[in-house]
Protein backbone atom coordinates (compact mmCIF):
# COMPACT_ATOMS: atom_id res chain seq x y z
CA UNK A 1 0.00 0.00 0.00
CA UNK A 2 2.72 2.66 0.91
CA UNK A 3 4.79 1.13 -2.11
CA UNK A 4 1.78 2.44 -4.43
CA UNK A 5 1.70 5.68 -2.74
CA UNK A 6 5.01 6.38 -3.31
CA UNK A 7 5.20 6.13 -6.76
CA UNK A 8 4.99 9.00 -8.95
CA UNK A 9 6.23 11.11 -5.99
CA UNK A 10 9.36 13.33 -6.83
CA UNK A 11 12.20 11.91 -5.12
CA UNK A 12 13.62 13.46 -1.95
CA UNK A 13 15.91 16.44 -2.23
CA UNK A 14 18.89 14.73 -0.14
CA UNK A 15 18.41 11.75 -2.44
CA UNK A 16 18.18 13.43 -6.05
CA UNK A 17 21.39 14.99 -4.74
CA UNK A 18 22.81 11.77 -3.99
CA UNK A 19 22.27 10.44 -7.06
CA UNK A 20 23.41 13.35 -8.91
CA UNK A 21 26.87 13.90 -7.09
CA UNK A 22 27.24 9.85 -8.04
CA UNK A 23 25.96 10.72 -11.64
CA UNK A 24 28.29 13.79 -11.74
CA UNK A 25 32.16 13.65 -13.02
CA UNK A 26 34.39 13.58 -10.04
CA UNK A 27 35.68 17.63 -9.47
CA UNK A 28 39.06 17.87 -8.86
CA UNK A 29 39.75 18.82 -5.45
CA UNK A 30 41.86 21.20 -4.09
CA UNK A 31 44.35 21.63 -0.97
CA UNK A 32 43.25 24.68 0.83
CA UNK A 33 46.89 25.50 2.24
CA UNK A 34 47.78 25.20 -1.12
CA UNK A 35 48.25 28.64 -3.14
CA UNK A 36 45.41 28.64 -5.84
CA UNK A 37 47.52 30.27 -8.90
CA UNK A 38 46.06 33.15 -10.97
CA UNK A 39 43.79 32.91 -13.55
CA UNK A 40 44.51 33.78 -17.02
CA UNK A 41 42.54 36.02 -18.70
CA UNK A 42 43.06 36.72 -22.10
CA UNK A 43 43.96 40.12 -23.25
CA UNK A 44 45.15 41.96 -25.74
CA UNK A 45 48.88 41.23 -26.93
CA UNK A 46 51.79 43.16 -25.70
CA UNK A 47 53.94 45.09 -27.76
CA UNK A 48 56.85 41.86 -27.46
CA UNK A 49 54.35 39.30 -28.40
CA UNK A 50 55.54 37.35 -31.09
CA UNK A 51 51.51 36.46 -32.47
CA UNK A 52 50.67 40.07 -32.89
CA UNK A 53 52.69 41.29 -35.26
CA UNK A 54 52.15 45.03 -37.71
CA UNK A 55 48.44 43.83 -38.58
CA UNK A 56 49.12 46.84 -41.16
CA UNK A 57 51.67 44.62 -43.10
CA UNK A 58 50.13 41.22 -43.02
CA UNK A 59 48.71 40.26 -46.47
CA UNK A 60 44.84 40.72 -47.44
CA UNK A 61 42.56 39.28 -50.01
CA UNK A 62 41.92 42.66 -51.63
CA UNK A 63 46.09 43.52 -51.85
CA UNK A 64 46.43 42.33 -55.08
CA UNK A 65 43.21 44.20 -57.01
CA UNK A 66 44.25 46.97 -54.86
CA UNK A 67 47.54 46.66 -56.38
CA UNK A 68 46.21 46.19 -60.11
CA UNK A 69 44.15 49.08 -59.37
CA UNK A 70 46.95 51.18 -58.27
CA UNK A 71 48.82 50.75 -61.47
CA UNK A 72 45.92 51.94 -63.19
CA UNK A 73 45.43 55.32 -61.90
CA UNK A 74 49.28 55.61 -62.28
CA UNK A 75 49.80 55.33 -65.93
CA UNK A 76 46.44 57.44 -65.77
CA UNK A 77 48.35 59.63 -64.04
CA UNK A 78 51.40 59.35 -65.69
CA UNK A 79 49.51 60.01 -69.09
CA UNK A 80 48.01 63.57 -68.10
CA UNK A 81 51.30 65.03 -66.26
CA UNK A 82 53.66 63.59 -68.98
CA UNK A 83 55.06 67.19 -70.73
CA UNK A 84 54.55 68.80 -67.84
CA UNK A 85 57.27 69.87 -65.64
CA UNK A 86 57.19 68.20 -62.36
CA UNK A 87 54.76 65.89 -63.21
CA UNK A 88 55.34 64.35 -59.37
CA UNK A 89 54.48 67.36 -58.03
CA UNK A 90 51.74 67.72 -55.30
CA UNK A 91 50.37 71.12 -56.30
CA UNK A 92 49.49 69.84 -59.90
CA UNK A 93 45.75 70.43 -59.94
CA UNK A 94 47.16 73.82 -59.83
CA UNK A 95 47.62 73.65 -63.39
CA UNK A 96 44.18 72.00 -63.71
CA UNK A 97 42.40 70.86 -66.89
CA UNK A 98 40.55 67.52 -67.97
CA UNK A 99 43.42 65.33 -66.75
CA UNK A 100 43.06 66.88 -62.91
CA UNK A 101 39.12 65.81 -63.57
CA UNK A 102 39.74 62.42 -64.65
CA UNK A 103 42.21 61.20 -61.83
CA UNK A 104 40.45 62.37 -59.46
CA UNK A 105 37.32 61.29 -60.31
CA UNK A 106 38.59 57.74 -61.20
CA UNK A 107 40.73 57.50 -57.60
CA UNK A 108 37.17 58.60 -56.22
CA UNK A 109 35.04 56.20 -57.87
CA UNK A 110 38.14 53.15 -57.08
CA UNK A 111 38.11 54.56 -53.37
CA UNK A 112 33.70 54.33 -53.08
CA UNK A 113 34.11 50.62 -54.54
CA UNK A 114 36.59 49.26 -51.95
CA UNK A 115 35.01 51.25 -49.04
CA UNK A 116 31.84 48.85 -49.47
CA UNK A 117 30.06 51.33 -52.18
CA UNK A 118 27.87 54.10 -51.68
CA UNK A 119 25.20 52.94 -49.60
CA UNK A 120 27.18 52.49 -46.62
CA UNK A 121 27.85 55.96 -46.41
CA UNK A 122 26.81 58.13 -43.60
CA UNK A 123 24.88 61.22 -45.11
CA UNK A 124 27.61 63.68 -44.32
CA UNK A 125 30.41 61.91 -45.66
CA UNK A 126 28.03 61.31 -49.04
CA UNK A 127 28.10 65.00 -48.99
CA UNK A 128 31.60 65.45 -48.78
CA UNK A 129 31.81 62.93 -51.43
CA UNK A 130 29.90 64.95 -53.94
CA UNK A 131 31.38 68.04 -53.12
CA UNK A 132 34.35 67.03 -54.22
CA UNK A 133 33.37 65.27 -57.31
CA UNK A 134 32.09 68.88 -57.93
CA UNK A 135 35.36 70.62 -56.79
CA UNK A 136 37.48 68.00 -59.00
CA UNK A 137 34.82 68.77 -62.39
CA UNK A 138 35.79 72.85 -61.61
CA UNK A 139 39.44 72.22 -63.03
CA UNK A 140 38.16 71.34 -66.37
CA UNK A 141 35.46 74.13 -66.72
CA UNK A 142 37.45 77.06 -66.47
CA UNK A 143 41.06 78.35 -67.88
CA UNK A 144 41.94 80.87 -65.30
CA UNK A 145 45.25 79.35 -63.45
CA UNK A 146 43.85 81.79 -60.58
CA UNK A 147 41.03 80.55 -60.16
CA UNK A 148 42.57 76.50 -60.64
CA UNK A 149 44.57 77.53 -57.94
CA UNK A 150 42.44 78.96 -55.37
CA UNK A 151 39.93 75.97 -56.41
CA UNK A 152 42.74 73.26 -55.58
CA UNK A 153 43.38 75.20 -51.59
CA UNK A 154 39.93 74.25 -51.12
CA UNK A 155 40.06 70.91 -53.09
CA UNK A 156 43.03 69.10 -51.22
CA UNK A 157 41.41 69.67 -47.47
CA UNK A 158 38.16 68.12 -49.00
CA UNK A 159 40.00 64.79 -50.68
CA UNK A 160 41.91 64.01 -47.05
CA UNK A 161 38.76 64.68 -45.47
CA UNK A 162 36.85 62.24 -47.64
CA UNK A 163 39.86 59.77 -47.52
CA UNK A 164 39.64 59.37 -44.04
CA UNK A 165 35.95 59.29 -44.15
CA UNK A 166 35.88 56.40 -46.50
CA UNK A 167 38.56 54.61 -45.04
CA UNK A 168 35.85 53.86 -42.51
CA UNK A 169 36.57 57.07 -40.16
CA UNK A 170 33.78 58.09 -37.80
CA UNK A 171 32.06 61.50 -38.76
CA UNK A 172 32.43 62.86 -35.36
CA UNK A 173 36.24 62.90 -35.65
CA UNK A 174 36.91 64.12 -39.14
CA UNK A 175 34.20 66.43 -39.22
CA UNK A 176 35.68 68.08 -35.90
CA UNK A 177 37.63 71.08 -35.77
CA UNK A 178 40.81 68.98 -35.22
CA UNK A 179 39.24 67.31 -38.17
CA UNK A 180 41.59 68.67 -40.80
CA UNK A 181 44.55 68.31 -39.06
CA UNK A 182 43.69 64.17 -37.90
CA UNK A 183 42.95 63.61 -41.57
CA UNK A 184 46.11 64.84 -43.08
CA UNK A 185 48.48 62.61 -40.67
CA UNK A 186 46.24 59.85 -41.58
CA UNK A 187 46.32 60.52 -45.13
CA UNK A 188 50.26 60.75 -45.16
CA UNK A 189 50.24 57.84 -42.61
CA UNK A 190 48.84 55.47 -44.82
CA UNK A 191 50.97 55.75 -47.62
CA UNK A 192 53.99 55.09 -45.46
CA UNK A 193 52.79 52.17 -43.77
CA UNK A 194 50.74 50.40 -46.05
CA UNK A 195 53.99 50.65 -48.56
CA UNK A 196 55.81 47.91 -47.23
CA UNK A 197 52.47 45.11 -47.86
CA UNK A 198 54.29 44.97 -51.18
CA UNK A 199 56.54 42.96 -50.40
CA UNK A 200 54.07 40.51 -48.34
CA UNK A 201 52.18 39.21 -51.70
CA UNK A 202 52.43 36.00 -52.44
CA UNK A 203 55.07 35.12 -55.73
CA UNK A 204 52.41 32.63 -56.85
CA UNK A 205 49.03 34.52 -56.69
CA UNK A 206 51.13 37.77 -58.45
CA UNK A 207 52.34 35.15 -61.41
CA UNK A 208 48.94 33.71 -61.75
CA UNK A 209 47.29 37.16 -61.93
CA UNK A 210 50.28 38.58 -64.43
CA UNK A 211 49.53 35.66 -66.37
CA UNK A 212 45.56 36.54 -66.39
CA UNK A 213 46.54 40.14 -66.90
CA UNK A 214 48.83 39.43 -69.91
CA UNK A 215 45.81 37.24 -71.83
CA UNK A 216 43.38 39.83 -71.18
CA UNK A 217 45.94 42.33 -72.63
CA UNK A 218 46.50 40.15 -75.68
CA UNK A 219 42.96 40.05 -76.37
CA UNK A 220 41.84 43.69 -75.95
CA UNK A 221 44.99 44.56 -78.63
CA UNK A 222 43.41 41.99 -81.12
CA UNK A 223 40.16 43.94 -80.76
CA UNK A 224 41.60 47.23 -80.40
CA UNK A 225 43.64 46.23 -83.70
CA UNK A 226 40.00 46.10 -85.24
CA UNK A 227 38.36 49.15 -83.48
CA UNK A 228 40.68 51.99 -83.30
CA UNK A 229 41.00 52.48 -87.12
CA UNK A 230 37.92 52.68 -87.87
CA UNK A 231 36.56 54.91 -85.20
CA UNK A 232 39.78 57.45 -86.37
CA UNK A 233 38.36 57.00 -89.91
CA UNK A 234 34.97 58.37 -88.44
CA UNK A 235 36.49 61.28 -86.39
CA UNK A 236 39.23 63.66 -87.13
CA UNK A 237 39.60 64.66 -83.24
CA UNK A 238 40.52 61.45 -82.45
CA UNK A 239 42.51 60.99 -84.87
CA UNK A 240 44.33 64.15 -84.12
CA UNK A 241 44.42 62.40 -80.52
CA UNK A 242 45.98 58.69 -81.48
CA UNK A 243 48.39 60.39 -84.15
CA UNK A 244 49.65 62.39 -80.92
CA UNK A 245 49.71 59.81 -78.93
CA UNK A 246 51.98 57.24 -81.63
CA UNK A 247 54.35 60.58 -81.46
CA UNK A 248 54.53 59.88 -77.84
CA UNK A 249 55.17 56.27 -77.82
CA UNK A 250 58.35 57.23 -80.44
CA UNK A 251 60.10 59.25 -77.74
CA UNK A 252 64.02 58.95 -76.80
CA UNK A 253 64.78 56.33 -73.86
CA UNK A 254 64.77 59.18 -71.51
CA UNK A 255 61.24 59.78 -71.20
CA UNK A 256 60.59 56.48 -70.89
CA UNK A 257 62.64 56.12 -67.99
CA UNK A 258 61.64 58.75 -66.44
CA UNK A 259 57.61 57.50 -66.99
CA UNK A 260 58.27 54.09 -65.07
CA UNK A 261 59.89 55.62 -62.35
CA UNK A 262 57.00 58.14 -62.25
CA UNK A 263 54.43 55.03 -62.81
CA UNK A 264 56.35 53.05 -59.70
CA UNK A 265 56.08 56.14 -57.56
CA UNK A 266 52.86 57.23 -58.05
CA UNK A 267 51.43 53.54 -57.81
CA UNK A 268 52.86 52.56 -54.44
CA UNK A 269 50.92 55.85 -53.14
CA UNK A 270 48.04 54.89 -55.43
CA UNK A 271 48.37 51.18 -53.44
CA UNK A 272 49.14 52.26 -50.00
CA UNK A 273 45.92 54.84 -50.17
CA UNK A 274 43.57 51.96 -51.40
CA UNK A 275 44.75 49.18 -49.09
CA UNK A 276 43.92 51.89 -46.11
CA UNK A 277 40.47 52.15 -47.85
CA UNK A 278 39.85 48.57 -48.35
CA UNK A 279 41.13 47.81 -44.71
CA UNK A 280 38.97 50.74 -43.31
CA UNK A 281 41.97 51.66 -41.27
CA UNK A 282 40.30 54.82 -40.88
CA UNK A 283 38.10 53.24 -37.73
CA UNK A 284 41.22 52.78 -36.04
CA UNK A 285 41.56 56.74 -35.50
CA UNK A 286 41.10 58.09 -32.42
CA UNK A 287 40.32 61.59 -31.32
CA UNK A 288 42.01 63.65 -29.24
CA UNK A 289 41.78 62.70 -25.73
CA UNK A 290 39.91 65.63 -23.65
CA UNK A 291 41.76 67.67 -21.78
CA UNK A 292 40.58 69.22 -18.63
CA UNK A 293 41.12 72.82 -18.55
CA UNK A 294 39.91 76.08 -16.55
CA UNK A 295 37.86 78.63 -18.67
CA UNK A 296 38.16 81.87 -19.09
CA UNK A 297 36.42 84.37 -16.41
CA UNK A 298 33.65 86.23 -17.74
CA UNK A 299 35.73 89.38 -16.96
CA UNK A 300 37.88 88.71 -19.06
CA UNK A 301 35.95 88.09 -22.18
CA UNK A 302 33.81 90.78 -21.26
CA UNK A 303 36.60 93.76 -20.97
CA UNK A 304 37.54 92.79 -24.58
CA UNK A 305 34.35 93.06 -26.22
CA UNK A 306 33.15 96.27 -24.23
CA UNK A 307 35.87 98.19 -25.81
CA UNK A 308 34.93 97.02 -29.05
CA UNK A 309 31.89 97.53 -29.33
CA UNK A 310 32.41 100.99 -28.02
CA UNK A 311 34.86 102.06 -31.02
CA UNK A 312 32.12 100.37 -33.53
CA UNK A 313 29.35 102.00 -32.05
CA UNK A 314 31.57 105.20 -33.17
CA UNK A 315 31.84 103.22 -36.39
CA UNK A 316 28.26 102.68 -36.69
CA UNK A 317 27.09 106.33 -36.09
CA UNK A 318 29.64 107.96 -38.88
CA UNK A 319 28.59 105.30 -41.56
CA UNK A 320 24.68 106.00 -40.90
CA UNK A 321 25.84 109.88 -40.97
CA UNK A 322 28.16 110.60 -43.45
CA UNK A 323 28.26 107.31 -45.99
CA UNK A 324 24.62 105.62 -46.09
CA UNK A 325 23.04 109.17 -45.57
CA UNK A 326 25.16 110.86 -48.44
CA UNK A 327 26.44 113.66 -46.97
CA UNK A 328 28.11 116.74 -48.40
CA UNK A 329 30.26 117.06 -45.20
CA UNK A 330 32.60 114.50 -46.84
CA UNK A 331 34.38 117.06 -49.20
CA UNK A 332 37.40 117.58 -46.46
CA UNK A 333 38.03 113.64 -47.52
CA UNK A 334 37.61 114.32 -51.14
CA UNK A 335 34.09 114.11 -51.85
CA UNK A 336 31.98 111.04 -51.42
CA UNK A 337 32.27 109.53 -54.44
CA UNK A 338 36.57 109.21 -53.09
CA UNK A 339 35.38 108.84 -50.05
CA UNK A 340 33.07 105.97 -50.43
CA UNK A 341 35.11 104.11 -52.96
CA UNK A 342 37.82 103.40 -49.93
CA UNK A 343 38.46 101.21 -47.29
CA UNK A 344 36.51 98.13 -48.47
CA UNK A 345 39.24 95.08 -48.42
CA UNK A 346 40.22 96.58 -44.92
CA UNK A 347 36.05 96.70 -44.00
CA UNK A 348 36.34 93.17 -45.11
CA UNK A 349 38.93 92.04 -43.13
CA UNK A 350 37.87 93.54 -40.21
CA UNK A 351 34.47 91.96 -40.21
CA UNK A 352 36.69 88.76 -40.40
CA UNK A 353 38.47 89.87 -37.61
CA UNK A 354 35.81 90.64 -35.18
CA UNK A 355 34.26 87.41 -36.21
CA UNK A 356 37.20 85.56 -34.74
CA UNK A 357 37.30 87.84 -31.70
CA UNK A 358 33.16 86.38 -30.85
CA UNK A 359 34.34 82.63 -31.66
CA UNK A 360 37.46 83.14 -29.61
CA UNK A 361 35.64 84.23 -26.65
CA UNK A 362 32.68 81.22 -27.50
CA UNK A 363 35.74 78.87 -27.54
CA UNK A 364 37.48 80.34 -24.16
CA UNK A 365 34.08 79.74 -22.08
CA UNK A 366 32.56 76.46 -23.88
CA UNK A 367 31.99 74.52 -21.11
CA UNK A 368 31.36 77.66 -18.33
CA UNK A 369 27.91 78.72 -17.21
CA UNK A 370 27.12 81.60 -20.12
CA UNK A 371 26.77 84.98 -18.84
CA UNK A 372 23.70 86.88 -19.97
CA UNK A 373 25.99 90.08 -20.62
CA UNK A 374 28.70 88.14 -22.48
CA UNK A 375 26.23 86.92 -25.03
CA UNK A 376 24.68 90.97 -25.00
CA UNK A 377 28.36 91.89 -26.05
CA UNK A 378 29.18 89.37 -28.22
CA UNK A 379 25.20 89.73 -30.29
CA UNK A 380 26.23 94.24 -30.55
CA UNK A 381 29.91 92.95 -31.84
CA UNK A 382 28.40 90.92 -34.20
CA UNK A 383 25.52 93.83 -35.31
CA UNK A 384 28.68 95.77 -35.81
CA UNK A 385 29.95 93.62 -38.11
CA UNK A 386 26.79 93.39 -40.10
CA UNK A 387 27.26 97.29 -40.25
CA UNK A 388 30.80 97.19 -41.57
CA UNK A 389 29.83 94.60 -44.30
CA UNK A 390 27.00 96.60 -45.58
CA UNK A 391 29.54 99.79 -45.35
CA UNK A 392 31.91 97.72 -47.44
CA UNK A 393 29.23 96.35 -50.10
CA UNK A 394 27.98 99.85 -50.52
CA UNK A 395 31.78 101.40 -50.84
CA UNK A 396 32.52 98.22 -53.58
CA UNK A 397 29.08 98.81 -55.45
CA UNK A 398 29.94 102.11 -56.70
CA UNK A 399 33.77 101.26 -57.24
CA UNK A 400 32.97 98.50 -59.45
CA UNK A 401 29.66 100.40 -60.96
CA UNK A 402 32.24 103.01 -62.57
CA UNK A 403 35.74 101.09 -63.06
CA UNK A 404 34.62 97.42 -63.35
CA UNK A 405 34.77 94.46 -61.68
CA UNK A 406 37.80 92.17 -61.51
CA UNK A 407 38.66 88.57 -59.92
CA UNK A 408 39.85 90.25 -56.70
CA UNK A 409 36.54 92.17 -56.07
CA UNK A 410 34.60 89.55 -57.02
CA UNK A 411 36.33 86.96 -54.54
CA UNK A 412 35.72 90.36 -52.14
CA UNK A 413 32.12 89.74 -52.45
CA UNK A 414 32.26 86.35 -51.75
CA UNK A 415 34.14 87.13 -49.05
CA UNK A 416 31.21 89.38 -47.58
CA UNK A 417 28.76 86.45 -48.58
CA UNK A 418 31.00 83.99 -46.45
CA UNK A 419 31.11 86.18 -43.25
CA UNK A 420 27.31 87.22 -43.50
CA UNK A 421 26.51 83.69 -43.61
CA UNK A 422 29.10 82.77 -40.88
CA UNK A 423 27.76 85.91 -38.55
CA UNK A 424 24.34 84.48 -38.71
CA UNK A 425 25.26 80.13 -37.82
CA UNK A 426 27.65 82.14 -34.76
CA UNK A 427 24.82 84.52 -33.72
CA UNK A 428 22.25 81.02 -33.75
CA UNK A 429 25.05 79.22 -31.83
CA UNK A 430 24.63 81.96 -28.65
CA UNK A 431 21.14 81.13 -28.22
CA UNK A 432 21.56 77.57 -28.93
CA UNK A 433 24.68 76.35 -27.61
CA UNK A 434 24.15 72.66 -28.99
CA UNK A 435 24.06 73.60 -32.24
CA UNK A 436 26.67 71.69 -34.83
CA UNK A 437 28.21 75.30 -35.49
CA UNK A 438 31.43 73.49 -37.32
CA UNK A 439 29.28 71.13 -39.59
CA UNK A 440 27.03 74.00 -40.47
CA UNK A 441 29.60 76.11 -41.25
CA UNK A 442 31.67 73.85 -43.43
CA UNK A 443 28.56 72.80 -45.12
CA UNK A 444 27.73 76.76 -46.21
CA UNK A 445 31.57 77.49 -47.48
CA UNK A 446 31.98 74.24 -49.16
CA UNK A 447 28.23 75.02 -50.49
CA UNK A 448 29.12 79.12 -51.53
CA UNK A 449 32.62 78.01 -53.20
CA UNK A 450 31.02 75.26 -55.05
CA UNK A 451 28.30 77.86 -56.62
CA UNK A 452 31.16 80.22 -57.16
CA UNK A 453 33.47 78.13 -58.99
CA UNK A 454 31.10 76.53 -60.77
CA UNK A 455 29.53 79.34 -61.89
CA UNK A 456 31.77 80.84 -64.59
CA UNK A 457 33.44 83.70 -62.69
CA UNK A 458 36.26 84.80 -65.51
CA UNK A 459 33.06 84.87 -67.92
CA UNK A 460 30.67 86.43 -65.92
CA UNK A 461 33.43 89.02 -64.76
CA UNK A 462 34.01 89.90 -68.74
CA UNK A 463 29.87 89.81 -69.16
CA UNK A 464 29.74 92.10 -66.36
CA UNK A 465 32.24 94.83 -67.72
CA UNK A 466 31.51 94.47 -71.27
CA UNK A 467 27.00 95.28 -70.55
CA UNK A 468 28.38 98.14 -68.23
CA UNK A 469 30.52 99.59 -71.30
CA UNK A 470 28.16 99.22 -73.85
CA UNK A 471 25.27 100.92 -71.86
CA UNK A 472 27.25 103.23 -70.53
CA UNK A 473 27.06 103.32 -66.53
CA UNK A 474 31.23 101.93 -66.98
CA UNK A 475 33.68 105.34 -68.68
CA UNK A 476 36.54 102.45 -69.32
CA UNK A 477 36.98 99.22 -70.11
CA UNK A 478 40.41 97.39 -69.62
CA UNK A 479 40.59 94.75 -72.38
CA UNK A 480 43.80 93.91 -71.81
CA UNK A 481 43.05 92.65 -67.98
CA UNK A 482 39.55 90.93 -70.12
CA UNK A 483 41.97 89.12 -72.31
CA UNK A 484 44.45 88.34 -69.11
CA UNK A 485 40.88 86.20 -67.69
CA UNK A 486 41.80 83.15 -69.68
CA UNK A 487 39.83 81.92 -72.88
CA UNK A 488 36.73 82.08 -70.83
CA UNK A 489 36.03 85.78 -71.73
CA UNK A 490 36.30 85.13 -75.31
CA UNK A 491 32.53 85.15 -75.80
CA UNK A 492 32.19 88.58 -74.08
CA UNK A 493 35.77 90.28 -75.97
CA UNK A 494 34.10 89.05 -79.24
CA UNK A 495 30.36 90.99 -78.51
CA UNK A 496 32.46 94.13 -77.24
CA UNK A 497 34.33 93.79 -80.65
CA UNK A 498 30.86 93.67 -82.74
CA UNK A 499 29.36 96.31 -80.65
CA UNK A 500 31.83 99.03 -79.72
CA UNK A 501 33.31 100.12 -82.99
CA UNK A 502 35.95 101.94 -81.39
CA UNK A 503 37.23 99.05 -79.21
CA UNK A 504 36.87 96.46 -81.95
CA UNK A 505 40.87 96.83 -82.97
CA UNK A 506 41.85 96.08 -79.91
CA UNK A 507 39.34 93.73 -78.93
CA UNK A 508 40.58 91.58 -82.05
CA UNK A 509 44.01 91.94 -81.45
CA UNK A 510 43.13 90.16 -77.40
CA UNK A 511 41.03 87.36 -79.91
CA UNK A 512 43.81 86.46 -81.61
CA UNK A 513 45.86 86.01 -78.65
CA UNK A 514 43.88 84.00 -77.03
CA UNK A 515 43.74 81.49 -79.80
CA UNK A 516 47.74 81.18 -79.34
CA UNK A 517 46.39 80.62 -75.22
CA UNK A 518 46.73 76.68 -75.84
CA UNK A 519 49.92 76.75 -77.78
CA UNK A 520 52.45 74.23 -76.15
CA UNK A 521 49.78 72.63 -73.96
CA UNK A 522 49.35 69.78 -73.22
CA UNK A 523 45.56 67.37 -73.69
CA UNK A 524 45.28 67.17 -69.89
CA UNK A 525 45.54 70.96 -69.11
CA UNK A 526 43.04 71.93 -71.61
CA UNK A 527 39.50 72.91 -70.18
CA UNK A 528 36.27 70.47 -71.02
CA UNK A 529 35.19 72.34 -74.12
CA UNK A 530 38.66 73.14 -75.62
CA UNK A 531 38.84 69.51 -75.95
CA UNK A 532 35.70 68.48 -77.08
CA UNK A 533 35.96 71.60 -79.85
CA UNK A 534 39.71 70.12 -80.94
CA UNK A 535 41.69 73.24 -79.40
CA UNK A 536 45.58 73.36 -78.89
Amino acid sequence: MDKRRDEGRPPAPEASRTSNAALAPLAPQRDEATPSRPEVVPGPAGPHDSSSGPKDLAPGPRDLPCLGLALLLALLWTACVDGLPLGLAPFFPCLGGVGVTLSLLCFLAIALVLGRGPRRLGRETAALVVVCALLSVAPSLTASTELRLLNSLVLGPCCVLTFLLLSGGAERIALSLRGCLVALAFFFGSQVRNAGRLRSLRPSLATRSLVSAGLGLLAGVVVLALVVPLLASADAVFMRLLEDSFLWMGEGWERWVWRAVRVAVVGTLSFSLLVAVADRQGSQVQGAPSVRRRDASALSVTVPLLMLDVVYAVFVIIQFAYLFGGAASTAAFGGYAAYARSGFFQLVVVAAINLAVVLASRWLRRDAKPARHVGVLQYLLLAATLVVLASAALRMSLYVGVYGLSLLRALTYLGMVAIAGLVALVGASIALPHLPTFRLSLAFLLALWCAFILSGPAARIASFNVDGYLSGSIEVIDIDYLGSLSPDARWAIARLAEESPACEDQARLELDALEHYWDGETWSTLTAAELLSGGR
